[in-house]
């Protein structure tokens, strides 16, 4: 009996109709929970969008002379938009690094890449006219299923940077170098190196993209918010391509596909942070789906598309540009799944090489910034392979961060390791990937239509996993990648289904994931939102922090108050979170040589380093006492020369303790700020 027959009760409803529905439920479910939050989305959404738009025409005449010929207009406009993205973020690089940030001349380059796109756009195959095979009504309606986390994502992309999460400590790497980074290239009008923050070494595609959104809107904190939005957009755009790869196979598969996808919680918690594995995802799935297209889809012959694999080779390139655990998360595990596919070793060998060469070509723009500005392509990386001594840098540098990010004692036992393993991944409190996923998977390689390409997603799987428990120190987060295999694992056990107790059983499963999916992520949302029943109304609450108002900032009440010298300059010790900070300050991550903590050690007498201050300019100290408390408890550790005696000398020679912060209840002192004399006489 087929699956249509079986599920004929259900009833029907056309594509565009359900794709109405599933919007109006997002639109009176986001209405009903904050209507802010849907106008700052509408609103701060639009530079994102444009964003996505110019991205898609870049990368279209590629797309097109690479995918278009398969004759699915949608799956070349799913590529193209994963091409053009990677193009655009390149293209933000070059002019970065030459100096050309400027507004106009960004939009003009914008303007060109365009153009060609236009030119295509009208020229793709028409996509192909296959029998609507999902004409069994219930696999359809479980597009409902995606509405709870469409709903979150819109709500949490408009959250201010700094609100969530408590795992990623409040966003503390979105303030100290995800945003940060951009907003120093935004001002100085350039990409160079940085001496006092190690990260604006790593691959950075998304921090690009993040920096043009700044550009277009013309502000950092506006540009933040849109590019947060661009972050979600990127997300909902993983779970388009998840279909778009499953539909081949079938509606039904893409549908299962997508859901599957769409309902995996840790898109939710992306899209409340502006990291970068949305855009890693979307990357990757675009490469993985490429290299499934690169093959025939019956799996009975070896007739590889050279093409198809050149788009994969591409798109692991550009996942690599997001972040350098891209290599051993993307490229390395879609190489191992190529060679899984292909058969004869001749023919993977040219496979592999087409493959291996394309990412080298996507990714080489990092490895040469990188090695014109530090000597090393990998910096910070390998530096036993690639000695690199760049200003703020050296061999006690490399060996703090290596050792610092490496696996720690109680983390390189093989027992510990395989509890890490089960608690962040099969056991997360959070339920981040769900059981259904693992569930499905599972289902899938044990069926008699089990094929190549699935045997090649299990081997991608494996290679991830093997890297995330045996190359890191075993945090949640970097096992994100392992959403594509099994997305896509999951969605196919669908294919080939007829008998009626089949399906019901895919469905209800799919229904209880969703459902359990959605109602973990509800619960992580409301211990971020919600305080004694009542929600904070976190949407679009920028002024919340610039003014000072959360626990732990009050400090930002004074730096940004319209009363604090316009002149001044800010040396900030022991804080390295410096994106809300308004007026001209200095930061120094834990890892780089911090120019302040070797002026205390080579200055003969506090004067000597008052005089060395002021020849730098500053006018003012702000200490973070409670963060140096927290890092020296930590593997990162802190300076031991920093202590309060340096400061008490310093009081004796023109810098005075002006302002004390405190935060909780009862009050902690967390901080202090102090002040040279005649910038206290010129404010006042």
């Amino acid at each position: 009996m087929s699956s249509s027959a079986s599920t004929s009760v259900i009833p029907g409803i056309s594509s565009r109709a359900l794709l109405l529905t599933v919007l109006v439920l997002t639109i009176i479910c986001v209405w009903v929970e904050s209507p802010t939050a849907l106008f700052l989305f509408a609103v701060d959404g639009l530079p994102a969008l444009i964003i996505l738009a110019i991205a898609t025409l870049a990368g279209l005449p590629i797309a097109n002379s690479l995918s278009g010929r398969s004759g699915d207009r949608w799956w070349t406009l799913i590529v193209a938009l994963g091409l053009g993205l990677g193009l655009v973020s390149t293209a933000i690089l070059v002019l970065g690094v030459i100096g050309c940030l400027q507004r106009w001349i960004v939009l003009l380059v914008l303007v060109a890449m365009t153009v060609p796109g236009l030119l295509v756009v009208r020229k793709l195959v028409p996509a192909s006219n296959k029998t609507d095979d999902y004409r069994d009504a219930a696999w359809r309606w479980c597009w409902i299923l995606v509405v709870p986390s469409i709903v979150l994502i819109i709500i949490v992309s408009v959250a201010p940077p700094g609100v969530l999460w408590q795992e990623e400590g409040n966003g503390y790497d979105v303030l100290e170098y995800h945003l940060q980074l951009p907003r120093e290239y935004l001002h100085s009008g350039q990409i160079d190196y940085v001496p006092h923050n190690v990260y604006a070494n790593f691959p950075a595609n998304a921090e690009m993209l993040y920096l043009l959104s700044m550009l277009l809107v013309g502000d950092v904190y506006a540009g933040a918010a849109s590019a947060k939005i661009l972050n979600a957009l990127i997300g909902v755009a993983c779970v388009a391509t998840a279909y778009m790869i499953g539909r081949r196979r079938g509606q039904n598969v893409g549908v299962v596909t997508g859901v599957l996808a769409a309902t995996t919680g840790w898109l939710v918690y992306l899209s409340g942070i502006a990291y970068v594995e949305n855009l890693l995802l979307l990357f990757g799935f675009v490469a993985a789906g490429a290299l499934m297209r690169a093959f025939d889809p019956r799996d009975t012959q070896s007739r590889v598309s050279s093409r198809e694999l050149i788009v994969a080779g591409l798109l692991a390139g550009f996942a690599c540009g997001c972040k350098y655990t891209g290599v051993v998360m993307i490229a390395l595990p879609v190489v191992a799944a190529l060679a899984m596919i292909d058969r004869g070793w001749s023919q993977r060998l040219r496979s592999m090489f087409i493959v291996g060469a394309s990412a080298l070509l996507a990714f080489s723009p990092w490895l040469i910034k990188n090695a014109a500005m530090t000597g090393n392509p990998v910096f910070p990386l390998l530096h036993q392979v690639f000695e690199a001594h760049p200003e703020g840098w050296g061999s006690v540098e490399a060996d703090h961060f290596a050792d610092s990010h490496n696996p720690g004692p109680d983390e390189s036992v093989l027992s510990a390791r395989i509890a890490l393993t089960w608690r962040h991944i099969l056991a997360d409190p959070h339920h981040r990937f769900g059981p259904m996923l693992f569930i499905l998977a599972a289902w899938r390689l044990t069926t008699a239509r089990r094929s190549r390409l699935d045997i090649a997603l299990a081997a991608m799987a494996i290679v991830q996993l093997l890297v995330w428990f045996g190359l890191t120190h075993l945090y949640a987060r970097f096992a994100i990648p392992l959403m594509i295999p099994l997305v896509l694992l999951g969605g196919r056990v669908v294919d080939g289904v007829r008998s009626r107790s089949r399906a019901t059983v895919l469905i209800a499963i799919l229904v209880a994931g969703g459902l359990f999916n959605a109602t973990q992520t509800w619960r992580l949302y409301r211990e971020h939102y919600y305080v004694e029943g009542q929600r904070v109304p976190w949407d679009g609450a920028t002024a919340f922090f610039l003014t000072g108002q959360g626990g732990g900032h009050e400090h930002l009440a004074v730096l940004n108050a319209t009363s604090f010298p316009e002149d001044a300059k800010v040396l900030m010790v022991g804080d390295a979170k410096a994106f809300y900070v308004k007026p001209d300050a200095d930061y120094c991550v834990v890892f780089n040589r911090n120019p302040f903590v070797t002026a205390i050690r080579e200055a003969e007498s506090a004067k000597q380093l008052s005089d060395w201050l002021r020849e730098r300019g500053y006018t003012h100290i702000f200490v973070h006492w409670s963060e140096i408390a927290r890092l020296r408890g930590s593997r990162y550790g802190f300076p031991k020369e920093v202590t309060p005696d340096v400061f008490l000398q310093l009081s004796q020679h023109g810098w005075d303790r002006t302002h004390v912060f405190s935060t909780g209840d009862p009050p902690i002192r967390y901080g202090e700020l102090y002040t040279f004399r005649d910038a206290t006489a010129k404010a006042r």
